[in-house]
């Protein structure tokens, strides 16, 4: 799994979890504490997207996967940047 953090006003970076190709989220189609399925421009093969907010810093990062499956919880998910759980503590009771 990669994660890769984006700044504000930035557009969302990942690569494919299969052939390494960079993917670019240009026009924000991906919906956060969504997981997406996105096709890669190179090798074709289709992988998945998550991407999340952080509650207390407001950072963006995406996680890649090859399935929705493999995607981490929404309650194990840790902000890259200010290392705090990602949802607050109402979003954490409601995921139960």
């Amino acid at each position: 799994m990669t994660d890769t953090t984006s700044d504000a006003g930035s557009y969302l970076d990942f690569g494919c979890p299969r052939c390494g190709h960079a993917a670019r989220d240009e026009y924000e189609t991906l919906d956060p504490m969504s997981p997406t399925n996105w096709r890669c421009d190179r090798c074709a093969r289709m992988f998945n997207v998550l991407l999340f907010e952080c509650a207390t810093c407001a950072t963006e990062t995406v996680f890649v996967a090859m399935i929705a499956a493999e995607q981490p919880p929404p309650v194990d998910l840790l902000c890259p940047s200010c290392h705090r759980g990602v949802l607050d503590h109402e979003e954490v009771a409601d995921s139960f």
